[in-house]
């Protein structure tokens, strides 16, 4: 499982990796944001800063002159907000502009900035300050999200129960989503389908693993056992009778299957009590901490009384007796 996580991992990262740095000007001009040089702003570890009550400019020159000239915030696949600017001729200088406080109230941390002209196209990184992640309506949203999913992990993690790896893993979606949104908002990371997709993998591959792991001795042996001792029963019935045992055969067994009388029992682990009737049928389940009666030993089960009403048998292997 380990190698698997870690092989999608570097796969995914392999593919991120190439847009990290995105900074570049296409077409036949010279562009600058709030006066820095494109080339520069090359990389998420160099971006353009801006306060949250700052403008965004893109200006330069374009030799081949344009009419209309935009500038637009991107995160991920989402462009938030685009300021524009037309011209009646065609001009070789051009300049957009766009008015970062509009937009900060929703969201401030590292950007995707996107220029352009009839004739080119500039992309560099901003990351956007003067505004605590917090106090913006994705940074809550996001803290909401990581806050939940984490909770969901836990609960799941700490029932020990056979579907708490499955449970861990589907909340470690929202733990991801709500990391990755809070890692953009705090500058520090790209907000991508891909980088999505890595945070998300490793918040629920953490969760399965350890889920798994810690319900692994008590309960996943607990479970084997009920499907040993289950199908020593079948072959049991199968050689006493001769033929493939029916859909509602009851347990039988002559004096010298039963191993003992009445006595108390308990269980390390929950256990499931299947029908007296109907051994595919789950009645009841035994719990740790509890006494139970055991009427009898059959084959490699025992018939316990479970709670008033309620009797079935157990696999023998997951009951232990008093003393």
């Amino acid at each position: 499982m380990l190698v698997r996580f870690a092989v999608v991992g570097g796969l995914l990262w392999l593919l991120w990796a190439p847009g990290l740095a995105v900074a570049a000007v296409d077409g036949p001009c010279t562009a600058t944001f709030n006066g820095v040089d494109v080339a520069r702003i090359d990389s998420l570890s160099s971006p353009l800063e801006l306060d949250a009550t700052d403008t965004l400019v893109f200006a330069g020159v374009d030799q081949t002159g344009t009419q209309e000239v935009s500038v637009s915030l991107v995160l991920g696949p989402i462009t938030i907000d685009t300021g524009d600017t037309a011209y009646g001729p065609v001009q070789e200088e051009y300049a957009a502009t766009l008015d970062l406080e509009d937009t900060s109230p929703y969201g401030v941390g590292l950007y995707r900035i996107t220029g352009s002209t009839d004739d080119c196209t500039a992309n560099a990184w901003l990351r956007v300050t003067g505004r605590h992640p917090m106090a913006t309506l994705t940074g809550l949203t996001a803290a909401g999200l990581a806050v939940g999913g984490l909770t969901g992990q836990i609960t799941a993690i700490m029932s020990r129960r056979r579907l708490s790896p499955r449970g861990a893993s589907i909340a470690g979606v929202a733990t991801g989503l709500g990391a990755a949104l809070l890692g953009q908002q705090f500058g520090r990371m790209q907000f991508s389908f891909v980088s999505l997709a890595i945070v998300v993998l490793i918040t629920a591959g953490i969760g399965f693993l350890v889920a798994w792991l810690l319900r692994y001795p008590d309960e996943r042996g607990s479970w084997r056992r009920q499907d040993e001792a289950r199908r020593g029963l079948h072959r049991g019935r199968r050689d006493r009778s001769g033929v493939a045992e029916t859909a509602d055969a009851t347990p039988t067994a002559g004096p010298a299957a039963m191993n003992g009388g009445p006595y108390w029992c308990y269980v390390m682990a929950p256990v499931e009590v299947f029908d007296l009737n109907d051994h595919t049928r789950v009645i009841a389940s035994l719990q740790p901490g509890t006494w139970y009666l055991a009427k009898r030993d059959v084959s490699g089960w025992v018939h316990v009384v479970a709670r008033e009403g309620a009797e079935g048998w157990v696999a023998q292997s997951a009951v232990h007796r008093q003393g």
